[in-house]
Protein backbone atom coordinates (compact mmCIF):
# COMPACT_ATOMS: atom_id res chain seq x y z
CA UNK A 1 0.00 0.00 0.00
CA UNK A 2 0.73 3.69 -0.63
CA UNK A 3 1.25 6.27 2.47
CA UNK A 4 1.11 9.60 2.37
CA UNK A 5 2.11 13.46 3.99
CA UNK A 6 4.52 12.00 6.36
CA UNK A 7 8.00 12.42 7.03
CA UNK A 8 10.74 10.91 8.56
CA UNK A 9 14.15 12.03 10.50
CA UNK A 10 17.43 10.78 9.65
CA UNK A 11 20.12 11.33 11.64
CA UNK A 12 23.52 11.46 10.31
CA UNK A 13 26.29 11.46 13.33
CA UNK A 14 29.66 11.95 12.54
CA UNK A 15 32.49 10.21 14.94
CA UNK A 16 32.37 12.03 18.15
CA UNK A 17 36.07 12.99 18.07
CA UNK A 18 35.63 14.86 14.94
CA UNK A 19 33.47 17.42 17.11
CA UNK A 20 30.85 18.38 14.05
CA UNK A 21 27.36 18.76 15.16
CA UNK A 22 24.66 16.77 14.00
CA UNK A 23 22.76 17.02 11.17
CA UNK A 24 19.10 15.85 10.25
CA UNK A 25 17.74 14.98 7.09
CA UNK A 26 14.20 14.71 6.04
CA UNK A 27 12.58 11.95 4.03
CA UNK A 28 8.95 12.65 2.26
CA UNK A 29 7.39 9.24 2.72
CA UNK A 30 5.13 9.98 -0.29
CA UNK A 31 7.45 8.60 -2.96
CA UNK A 32 8.05 5.08 -0.82
CA UNK A 33 5.97 2.50 -2.06
CA UNK A 34 5.86 0.24 1.31
CA UNK A 35 4.07 -3.13 2.12
CA UNK A 36 2.35 -4.30 5.16
CA UNK A 37 5.27 -6.68 6.34
CA UNK A 38 8.14 -3.66 5.59
CA UNK A 39 5.53 -1.27 7.26
CA UNK A 40 6.74 -1.97 11.15
CA UNK A 41 10.76 -1.45 9.94
CA UNK A 42 10.24 1.84 8.70
CA UNK A 43 7.99 3.33 11.60
CA UNK A 44 11.18 2.55 13.54
CA UNK A 45 13.10 5.16 11.76
CA UNK A 46 12.26 7.71 14.05
CA UNK A 47 13.95 5.79 17.32
CA UNK A 48 16.80 4.57 15.23
CA UNK A 49 19.94 6.86 14.66
CA UNK A 50 21.94 6.02 11.92
CA UNK A 51 25.78 6.67 12.60
CA UNK A 52 28.39 7.23 9.29
CA UNK A 53 32.06 7.22 10.17
CA UNK A 54 33.93 9.84 8.45
CA UNK A 55 37.45 9.58 6.85
CA UNK A 56 39.49 12.25 7.05
CA UNK A 57 41.07 12.12 3.34
CA UNK A 58 44.52 10.32 2.76
CA UNK A 59 47.31 13.17 2.71
CA UNK A 60 50.95 12.69 1.88
CA UNK A 61 53.73 14.83 2.92
CA UNK A 62 56.22 15.66 0.35
CA UNK A 63 59.33 13.95 -0.70
CA UNK A 64 62.23 15.45 -0.29
CA UNK A 65 65.91 14.35 -2.74
CA UNK A 66 68.54 16.19 -0.53
CA UNK A 67 71.29 18.54 -2.27
CA UNK A 68 74.09 15.43 -2.68
CA UNK A 69 71.77 12.56 -2.13
CA UNK A 70 71.63 10.21 -4.61
CA UNK A 71 68.83 7.49 -5.24
CA UNK A 72 69.24 4.71 -7.46
CA UNK A 73 66.50 2.96 -9.02
CA UNK A 74 63.40 4.06 -10.02
CA UNK A 75 60.73 6.14 -7.85
CA UNK A 76 56.96 6.10 -7.91
CA UNK A 77 54.85 8.39 -5.82
CA UNK A 78 51.27 9.68 -4.89
CA UNK A 79 52.71 12.59 -3.47
CA UNK A 80 54.61 16.00 -4.46
CA UNK A 81 58.54 15.89 -4.82
CA UNK A 82 61.21 18.16 -4.37
CA UNK A 83 64.50 17.35 -5.88
CA UNK A 84 67.68 19.16 -4.83
CA UNK A 85 70.13 15.69 -5.31
CA UNK A 86 70.08 13.34 -8.14
CA UNK A 87 68.22 10.80 -9.26
CA UNK A 88 69.29 7.68 -11.06
CA UNK A 89 66.15 6.11 -12.00
CA UNK A 90 62.55 6.59 -13.85
CA UNK A 91 60.20 8.89 -11.91
CA UNK A 92 56.48 8.79 -11.48
CA UNK A 93 54.63 11.68 -9.42
CA UNK A 94 50.98 11.63 -9.27
CA UNK A 95 51.39 15.07 -7.98
CA UNK A 96 54.14 18.00 -8.43
CA UNK A 97 57.34 17.91 -9.14
CA UNK A 98 59.72 20.34 -7.79
CA UNK A 99 63.17 20.03 -9.43
CA UNK A 100 66.92 21.85 -8.43
CA UNK A 101 69.10 19.16 -9.31
CA UNK A 102 69.53 15.80 -11.48
CA UNK A 103 67.20 13.38 -12.60
CA UNK A 104 68.56 10.91 -14.92
CA UNK A 105 65.57 9.21 -16.42
CA UNK A 106 61.82 9.53 -17.68
CA UNK A 107 59.52 11.47 -15.68
CA UNK A 108 55.94 11.86 -15.50
CA UNK A 109 54.14 14.12 -13.23
CA UNK A 110 50.63 16.24 -12.78
CA UNK A 111 52.32 19.44 -12.92
CA UNK A 112 56.32 20.34 -13.10
CA UNK A 113 58.39 23.46 -11.41
CA UNK A 114 61.91 22.87 -13.03
CA UNK A 115 63.69 25.71 -11.45
CA UNK A 116 67.02 24.64 -11.63
CA UNK A 117 68.64 21.34 -13.21
CA UNK A 118 69.12 18.85 -15.49
CA UNK A 119 66.94 15.86 -16.34
CA UNK A 120 68.61 13.67 -19.33
CA UNK A 121 65.20 11.60 -20.32
CA UNK A 122 61.78 12.17 -21.36
CA UNK A 123 59.54 14.49 -19.59
CA UNK A 124 55.90 13.76 -19.34
CA UNK A 125 53.83 16.79 -17.69
CA UNK A 126 49.51 16.09 -17.10
CA UNK A 127 49.36 20.32 -16.85
CA UNK A 128 51.51 22.74 -16.57
CA UNK A 129 55.43 22.27 -17.04
CA UNK A 130 57.56 25.73 -16.12
CA UNK A 131 61.38 25.36 -16.87
CA UNK A 132 63.33 28.15 -15.35
CA UNK A 133 66.74 29.76 -16.74
CA UNK A 134 69.25 27.47 -15.65
CA UNK A 135 67.17 24.38 -16.21
CA UNK A 136 68.17 21.84 -19.29
CA UNK A 137 66.25 18.94 -20.22
CA UNK A 138 68.16 16.57 -23.44
CA UNK A 139 64.86 14.58 -24.37
CA UNK A 140 61.35 15.22 -25.77
CA UNK A 141 59.23 17.14 -23.46
CA UNK A 142 55.11 16.93 -23.44
CA UNK A 143 52.65 19.06 -22.00
CA UNK A 144 49.50 20.77 -21.30
CA UNK A 145 50.78 24.06 -20.87
CA UNK A 146 54.72 24.87 -21.27
CA UNK A 147 56.25 27.85 -20.21
CA UNK A 148 59.94 27.90 -21.26
CA UNK A 149 62.82 29.61 -20.18
CA UNK A 150 65.80 27.22 -19.91
CA UNK A 151 66.81 24.90 -22.95
CA UNK A 152 65.19 21.65 -24.52
CA UNK A 153 67.19 19.61 -26.89
CA UNK A 154 64.18 17.48 -27.87
CA UNK A 155 60.72 17.67 -29.38
CA UNK A 156 58.29 19.68 -27.55
CA UNK A 157 54.69 18.50 -27.99
CA UNK A 158 51.62 21.11 -26.96
CA UNK A 159 49.47 19.91 -29.11
CA UNK A 160 46.20 21.10 -27.23
CA UNK A 161 47.67 23.58 -25.28
CA UNK A 162 50.03 26.64 -25.33
CA UNK A 163 54.18 26.69 -25.17
CA UNK A 164 55.52 30.27 -24.46
CA UNK A 165 59.06 30.50 -25.02
CA UNK A 166 60.73 33.41 -22.92
CA UNK A 167 63.68 35.15 -24.19
CA UNK A 168 66.25 33.45 -22.39
CA UNK A 169 64.99 30.01 -23.88
CA UNK A 170 65.49 27.74 -26.91
CA UNK A 171 63.98 24.43 -28.33
CA UNK A 172 66.47 22.33 -30.59
CA UNK A 173 63.83 20.15 -31.87
CA UNK A 174 60.70 20.02 -33.34
CA UNK A 175 57.26 21.72 -31.95
CA UNK A 176 54.19 21.09 -31.91
CA UNK A 177 51.54 23.19 -30.30
CA UNK A 178 47.68 24.71 -30.98
CA UNK A 179 48.98 28.31 -29.23
CA UNK A 180 52.78 29.57 -29.23
CA UNK A 181 54.32 32.58 -27.90
CA UNK A 182 57.87 33.17 -28.50
CA UNK A 183 59.56 36.48 -27.25
CA UNK A 184 61.99 38.04 -28.39
CA UNK A 185 65.58 36.44 -28.29
CA UNK A 186 63.94 32.88 -28.09
CA UNK A 187 65.63 30.05 -30.46
CA UNK A 188 64.17 27.40 -32.03
CA UNK A 189 65.73 25.05 -34.57
CA UNK A 190 63.30 22.55 -35.69
CA UNK A 191 60.10 22.29 -37.31
CA UNK A 192 57.24 24.63 -35.87
CA UNK A 193 53.49 22.99 -36.07
CA UNK A 194 50.35 24.90 -34.82
CA UNK A 195 47.59 22.51 -35.03
CA UNK A 196 44.46 24.62 -35.74
CA UNK A 197 41.86 24.07 -38.23
CA UNK A 198 42.43 26.19 -41.57
CA UNK A 199 39.84 26.69 -43.91
CA UNK A 200 40.52 27.64 -47.52
CA UNK A 201 38.69 29.29 -50.24
CA UNK A 202 39.89 28.61 -53.71
CA UNK A 203 36.83 29.34 -55.25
Amino acid sequence: MKRFNQKYNLIKKPVDQLGSPEETFNMDESMIEVSDSSLKEIEKVNEDVAVVEIVAPITFKPTVIEAGAVVNGDLSLEGDLVVFGQINGNVVCKSSLKLSGKILGDVACHSAELDDGVIIGNLKVQERAHLGKGMSIRGDMTARVGMVEGKIMGNCTMSNGLLHLHDTGAVVGDVVTSRLIIDDNAIIQGAITVNRDVCFDLE
